[in-house]
């Protein structure tokens, strides 16, 4: 049988695809009465049909009581009928064995690996608990039909020959390895052990530059009341558990957090700057004070006084709050450490406070990796600099957009909440952004922040913005229309007569599908709404890079800015 030649891909060959699990059609009842299926799917929609990834993972989650692994209506009906992925699924880890173990949907292992097969699961990665011998037993004895092995053994075989490693001439030496010599063990030719070590420069010049580009395009300036760029200063005080904390920098899965931590003794092998070394470095005629004032998760508030001593003394605090990255409560974020409120881990927000009562200007710089109620700060802080896990440069880059070198130009994919409840009861933070409570909830800024002029370097009279009273999702009347616009209006809702409908588009305007949102009505849609707090439409004014300064003129809506509907070209959602 001829192979199908593979389309090319317009972004990685594989993508870890980690699938909703707020599954296609049947999801009207997940979160209550309301779907999120026509909020949360669209994304992973056009990863699949824009990026055209050839290999995506099921999520460990479950909706309605139905596992992401064992839901044929996911993986097959809307991943594959839907969408037209043709490449291969994959499980993670547990992903097939918590269908016994967590989710206890099967009995035992052969009947976790029947369900998994059944529903469109290819592969069992990187161990084989269930689709080994206990899926020889369910062939054995029945429980498992043959076929179902044949279909995923052919996407197997199919994407192997698409990427060439059946040829007779593929090697297991990876290419950046290809020639040097020592190394012939690799490819069989030699018995001799080999010693890649030192071979390689994965930190060179090129990837640190790069890594420096990354992090000044990621980092989002969320609020500015017109101090920053920070001009000539006398003293500043770079406050927090994060401020000269050097992994702050860093996600979960990077290798000094992942491996690293479990080696505590071991040198990170790559320069790691902090943000206290790198303020220094930006801000060289500055006497540069520093103090912890507290710790990540600890209920310790013994330094918060010499913080505050710190910060009255100084004419900018810059105050670096956040997460320590690690792995199933290793950390405060990260793959598996979840959390039970929106409030920012440990006694941080009693420091924020604290700081916030000085009077001194507070530049609260986040390096967390998700997002937290910032109370009194998202009206009351100079600027709120937010720059998640950004990476080996990134202590640099944030000191760049401090000093105005750097013009951030980051936007934000979800709200600022407030307040730490959940974000069904409070989405504040003047975002026009929808809930799972109430998709269609709208709110508008009361004013905006005005950067530092970069003409004069005054700063304009300050504006706060205000949180908006949430409307309520009441049934509209008559009909309107909300898009969500990536490559042509791909997404739309529709309200016709108060009945909510998601339509999706190909990129030539051809309607390809309309599904009713079951449970649904939404309030009149409505136009131009703009966002302070959510980070889509505060620009820093540089006087180094000449940029202009923002002013309500030069903004757009947040939907227009992120892409997601709204704007020139509709209501947004």
């Amino acid at each position: 049988m001829p192979i199908p030649s593979a389309p090319p891909p317009r972004s990685l060959p594989c993508a870890a695809w980690v699938a909703a699990g707020l599954g296609g059609p049947r999801s009207s009842q997940a979160s209550g009465t309301a779907s999120p299926a026509p909020i949360v799917l669209p994304p992973f929609e056009m990863a699949v049909r824009e990026g055209r990834p050839r290999s995506v993972m099921h999520a460990y989650t479950d909706t309605d009581g139905i596992p992401s692994a064992a839901d044929p209506e996911l993986l097959t009906g809307l991943l594959r009928d839907r969408w037209g992925f043709a490449g291969t699924v994959v499980a993670d880890y547990f992903g097939i064995a918590f269908l016994k173990l967590l989710h206890g949907v099967a009995a035992d292992w052969t009947e976790a690996a029947a369900m998994a097969l059944a529903s469109g699961v290819d592969v069992e990665l990187p161990t084989v608990k269930t689709f080994g011998q206990p899926l020889l037993d369910g062939l054995l004895d029945g429980r498992i039909d043959e076929s179902l092995v044949d279909r995923a053994l052919r996407r197997v075989l199919v994407q192997k020959a698409q990427l060439g490693l059946l040829d007779p001439d593929w090697s297991p030496v990876p290419s950046a390895l290809a020639g040097l010599a020592g190394l012939a063990v690799l490819d069989g030719e030699s018995g001799e052990e080999a010693e890649p070590r030192g071979r390689i420069d994965l930190d060179g010049s090129a990837n640190r530059a790069l890594a420096e580009r990354i992090a000044e395009a990621a980092v989002v300036l969320v609020r500015n009341d017109g101090t920053l760029p920070l001009g000539r200063l006398r003293r500043i005080a770079v406050v927090g558990p994060n401020a000269d904390t050097a992994q702050a920098l860093l996600g979960c899965y990077s290798f000094p957090v992942h491996v690293g931590s479990q080696h505590p003794d071991m040198p990170p092998g790559i320069e790691l700057p902090t943000l206290l070394g790198r303020v220094r470095e930006e801000f060289p005629g500055a006497e540069v004070v520093t103090t912890n004032g507290t710790g990540i998760d600890t209920a310790d508030t013994s330094g918060i006084a010499a913080a505050v001593m710190a910060a009255r003394g100084a004419d900018v605090v810059v105050l670096a709050l956040g997460d320590r990255a690690g792995l199933f409560g290793r950390g405060t974020s990260g793959e598996g450490c979840d959390a039970e409120s929106l409030e920012i881990p440990g006694r941080q927000r009693q420091l924020l406070d604290a700081l916030l009562d000085t009077g001194t200007p507070v530049v609260l710089v986040l390096l967390a990796g998700r997002p937290y109620a910032l109370g009194r700060a998202v009206t009351e802080a100079a600027a709120i600099v937010q720059a998640f896990f950004p990476g080996e440069e990134g202590a640099r880059a944030v000191a760049g957009v401090l000093s105005g070198r750097v013009n951030p130009s980051g936007r934000l994919p979800s709200t600022r909440p407030c307040t730490r409840s959940s974000p069904k009861a409070t989405w504040c933070c003047c975002s026009p952004r929808a809930s799972s409570a109430c998709p269609w909830r709208t709110g508008t800024c009361s004013a905006s922040a005005t950067a530092r002029s970069s003409s004069t370097g005054t700063s304009s009279p300050r504006s706060r913005p205000s949180c908006p009273t949430p409307t309520d999702c009441s049934e509209p009347t008559g009909a309107g229309t909300s898009t969500l616009a990536h490559a042509g209006k791909r997404f739309r809702f529709t309200v016709d007569n108060g009945s909510v409908f998601h339509n999706t588009y190909a990129s030539d305007g051809t309607k390809l599908h309309r599904e009713a949102v079951a449970g649904h009505h939404a309030p009149s849609v409505r136009e131009g709404r703009t966002s302070e707090v959510s980070g889509s439409s505060s620009t820093l004014g540089s006087r180094r890079t000449g940029l202009p300064a923002a002013g309500p003129s030069a903004r757009s809506s947040v939907n227009d800015r992120l892409g997601v509907g709204g704007g020139r070209g509709g209501a947004g959602p």
